[in-house]
């Protein structure tokens, strides 16, 4: 699988010519080798581009989880695309990591940050507020649904697919062997 319709194009040596395609939300990255090319995807992406992405990635993991108080109950290939979409949104943050300011408050209240995407979102709320940036509020809320999303909701489904590639048998072989 690739993250790329259709496999990824020829030809792309550049930065910019990676980035100027508009990739949507990955759907299946619980392979290993197709997390790794999101990565590789974000990383060519501008800052401005990357926090788009990652509000996007957000807002389909939550609508996802809003559909189901316990996604743990879907069919394993919709609790795969909610997985999906929550590593999609982890890759990006990781990749927002230069945007990401540290204050006394990330540091010293362990209990204010629960998760590295909620760290993040904290730390780019900051930064869009050092900014003045008009989409603030979108982001504020963005967090405030974030925070409500309990370790008893994600953490089951985090743990069943964290070395799924691995498990997963792989094309024509012959599960058990």
């Amino acid at each position: 699988m690739s993250i790329y319709p259709g496999g990824r194009p020829s030809g792309l040596i550049y930065k910019f010519d990676i980035a100027a395609i508009d990739l949507p939300i990955p759907a299946e990255l619980t392979d290993r080798k197709d997390q790794q090319e999101w990565s590789s995807y974000c990383d060519c992406l501008s800052p401005g581009q990357r926090i788009r992405k990652f509000g996007q990635a957000l807002d389909e993991f939550h609508a996802l989880l809003d559909k189901t108080p316990d996604p743990m109950k879907l069919p394993e290939e919709e609790q795969a695309v909610v997985y999906s979409k929550w590593m999609a949104a982890s890759i990006l943050n990781v990749s927002l990591g230069s945007l990401q300011f540290e204050t006394e408050k990330t540091y010293r209240d362990p209990r204010f940050i629960k998760s590295d995407i909620d760290k993040g979102l904290f730390c780019l709320n900051d930064f869009l507020k050092s900014v003045n940036s008009p989409d603030l509020q979108k982001w504020e809320d963005r967090r405030t649904r974030h925070n409500e999303i309990t370790d008893k909701e994600i953490l089951p489904l985090l743990n069943k697919f964290s070395n799924w590639s691995a498990k997963k048998p792989s094309k024509g072989s012959v599960p058990g062997m």
